[in-house]
């Protein structure tokens, strides 16, 4: 394998590219090119100095011209990612090949006291007419985007699809900026958290929602992903948290000291270091006790979480906000590390609810965990409730809440204010 240089006046490195592609198709063969981006680079620069990730990013150009791959050229395209021009590579080799660049970046480098660098990777192919160089990366960088969408260590092969989606997802993160700008497109439902035993309602869980006026109501699962990848989560949050936090104001009257407002918090709003000071700020301008907001974090998005995001945790909870794992479950973190972290709700995620009423020993299983749960002092709340038996098993190894379509829906907040009024608001234990 050979390394191109680069010269600051060429353009992403489409000159050098250009002429490994024009050598390789003096044969005919397929020809891939990687795109290779390096993440984990501002960690270095900011601990150890621009001087370090230089190093870094000049040991892992050589550590990529040192893999053995016949005839692929290595030509750097800008500080954070790296071109493979590799002739006779069809998809699945140059796929093949990508997965081992991704193993190559990820091990440790001497002279840096930061996290590892990792990588994700583009493929494109140029099949058989000759590509040009500038057309061939940028389906590469398509690939690109894709993959990090996935997150790091992710690899993506270029198709007619991932333009068209790309662009939609662009198209979605414009029109999303507008909506937060303004008024009327955003809204919250709510779903209701009830107390099993008594079957009265003791919270609620804000879900944000879009009524785009093209295409009408568009699922959160379109645009909460956009949001997460274009940094617009951070706006996203602080609008849902303040509209929440004016609705709980609005149920005041409907409600007492027990009820909490459960808010959905991500990895990047943690990693916010004015969080703290924006649930204050909410919490004050609306004349809501802190007791009363919950705010939920995800099992997955708190082990990923930074150095600074337990300490804001902890920090919140010393004002009074309550804090949850939600979709405890799908990740892999032990009872014994939840007792080590500042929170005071776990939310059963559906799949562990389905297993109450599956088979004596996946019964027993959950049995199990929601006693030692009980025994470090946290509440619990089952979540994806929908058959009548989930009710009664979970009563009966004394699960107290739970939440799931079978209860209530989501819905707006008069239909919450009804059922308030209808089937009353019930309590907490003293200390949970």
């Amino acid at each position: 394998m050979t390394t191109t240089p680069v010269s600051g006046a060429d353009w992403d490195g489409a000159p050098a590219i250009a002429a490994a592609l024009a050598h390789a198709a003096e044969r005919p063969q397929p020809t891939a090119l990687l795109v290779v981006g390096l993440l984990g680079l501002d960690a270095v620069r900011g601990i150890d100095g621009r001087a370090a990730a230089a190093a870094a990013v000049a040991e892992v150009r050589a550590r990529l011209a040192g893999l053995d791959a016949e005839g692929v050229t290595v030509v750097p395209l800008d500080a954070d990612s790296i071109a493979l021009v590799c002739p006779g590579h069809d998809q699945h080799e140059a796929i093949r090949l990508a997965e081992r660049v991704v193993e190559v970046v990820g091990a440790p480098i001497d002279g840096t006291r930061s996290a590892r660098l990792s990588a994700n990777v583009g493929v494109a192919m140029a099949i058989a007419a000759p590509v040009g160089a500038e057309a061939l990366v940028r389906d590469a960088d398509t690939a690109l985007v894709a993959a990090a969408s996935r997150g790091p260590g992710s690899v993506e092969a270029f198709g007619p699809g991932l333009r068209d989606g790309l662009a939609a997802r662009m198209g979605t993160a414009v029109d999303l900026a507008e909506a937060l700008a303004k008024e009327g497109e955003l809204f919250l439902s709510y779903q209701p958290v009830f107390d099993l035993e008594h079957d009265t309602i003791v919270g609620a869980e804000a879900l944000v929602r879009w009524r785009h006026p093209q295409r009408g109501v568009v699922s959160p699962a379109d645009f909460i992903p956009v949001a997460e990848q274009t940094g617009l989560i951070a706006d996203l949050g602080c609008w849902v948290l303040d509209a929440a936090v004016s609705q709980l104001s609005q149920w005041q009257r409907l409600v007492g000291t027990g009820f909490r407002l459960h808010v959905n918090l991500s990895p990047l709003e943690m990693r916010q270091p004015r969080l703290v000071a924006q649930v204050v700020d909410a919490l004050d301008r609306h004349g809501v006790p802190a007791e009363q907001l919950l705010l939920e974090i995800t099992e997955t998005g708190l082990m990923t979480a930074d150095d600074g995001s337990v300490p804001r945790l902890e920090e919140l909870r010393e004002i009074g906000v309550a804090l949850g794992i939600d979709d405890f479950g799908t990740g892999y973190s032990s009872i014994s590390y939840l007792r080590e972290l500042p929170v005071d709700m776990v939310k059963l995620d559906r799949s562990l609810t389905s297993l109450v009423a599956a088979s004596p020993d996946e019964y027993a299983l959950t049995r199990a965990i929601f006693g030692l749960m009980r025994s470090s002092g946290l509440e619990i709340v089952a979540e994806g409730i929908e058959e009548h038996v989930q009710v009664a098993h979970l009563r009966a190894i004394r699960c107290r809440y739970g939440q799931g379509y079978l209860l209530a829906r989501p819905a707006g907040p008069e239909v919450v204010a009804a059922l308030l009024a209808r089937r009353g608001q019930g309590s907490r234990p003293s200390g949970m």
